[in-house]
C-alpha cells in the first residue's frame, strides 16, 4: 500500500525497538520527550539529550 505509518504514544525503548523492528517510519510519545511549553521547546530542539524537566 506505500503507506507511511506513524505510531503514537511510545514510552519505552523496548516498544521503540519493536515498531522499528516491524518497520514504522516515525513514532512519538513519551520516551521522546514529555509535552513542552514553547519557551522549552527550542532548546529542546538545540539539545533532545537534555533534561526536559
Amino acid at each position: 500500500m506505500d503507506l507511511l505509518v506513524i505510531a503514537e504514544g511510545i514510552e519505552t525503548a523496548a516498544e521503540q525497538d519493536t515498531l522499528k523492528t516491524l518497520g514504522c517510519d516515525m513514532m512519538q510519545g513519551y520516551f521522546g520527550s514529555r509535552p513542552l511549553f514553547g519557551d522549552k521547546l527550542q532548546a529542546w530542539f538545540d539539545d533532545p539529550t537534555a533534561p526536559s524537566a
